[in-house]
């Protein structure tokens, strides 16, 4: 039986240890996950360190979390890091770093001050933490006003991103497929978002990656929304772990 990989998963040193998320995806046929510190950590910083040792201990997938928490003004540094050991990741979850709060499209949208942000992309911090990841060949979970989203793939088109929700935060979903539909560098994680036979032939099923969102959605739940669909086994399989495989190399 093909492996089932859960793409979208928040652990913490103190408030969300891997092994209670583990026992909860065992027991539903995950073996394991893509994990990232919580955005609403108090410690973000120490739980992106937890989140290597526990993905080591366990054989998951790490991802180094850079952002702010997206439901306060709350930012763990002032300038972007480049840890030293950024190598020993997987991946890297970007999240609300130049957005003040999610972007729900439609009447949950915001206006953003895009000077600022191409400011802040052009400052050196940024170019040297996008070098890295570059050099690294990471992909990128990525979690952005949609305005913000779209600078940003123009500027980093070859960059191998993981829209998370569906797009549901980005800017809404249908929103957000119909802009990036032929990127095919351009992924999407199915974690909370609407998923059918149509999104899967309209972008493709090697773009679309299972994902509960833990704690904010539970495994089993997003999973047999995956599992319900009448799609072929093959496109199935790479929706619920071939993908995040190839990903991650």
């Amino acid at each position: 039986m093909p492996e089932i990989i859960d793409a979208h998963v928040h652990i913490g040193r103190y408030h969300l240890p891997i092994e209670h998320i583990d026992l909860l995806l065992k027991a539903e046929g995950i073996s394991r996950a893509v994990v990232f510190a919580d955005p609403e950590s108090e410690v973000i910083v120490n739980d992106s360190t937890y989140v290597l040792e526990a993905a080591q201990w366990l054989g998951y997938y790490p991802f180094y979390y850079y952002g702010g928490n997206a439901y306060s003004k709350q930012r763990p540094y002032d300038r972007l890091p480049i840890p030293d050991n950024l190598d020993e990741y997987s991946g890297v979850k970007w999240h609300c770093w130049f957005s003040p709060a999610h972007d729900g499209g439609l009447r949950y949208s915001y206006p953003i001050d895009m000077d600022n942000v191409r400011r802040q992309m052009d400052a050196s911090d940024f170019q040297a933490v996008m070098a890295a990841i570059s050099a690294l060949h990471f992909p990128m979970t990525f979690e952005e006003h949609f305005e913000v989203t779209c600078e940003f793939v123009g500027r980093y088109p070859d960059i191998k991103l993981i829209i998370p929700h569906m797009g549901i935060l980005n800017g809404g979903q249908e929103r957000v497929q119909a802009q990036f539909r032929d990127y095919p560098n351009i992924h999407f994680d199915t974690s909370l978002g609407q998923i059918n036979e149509t999104i899967v032939q309209t972008l493709g099923a090697p773009r679309l990656l299972y994902g509960c969102d833990y704690p904010y959605g539970m495994p089993g739940d997003n999973l047999q929304r995956v599992q319900r669909l009448k799609i072929p086994a093959e496109e199935k399989d790479l929706i619920l772990g071939g993908n995040v495989r190839r990903l991650l190399g």
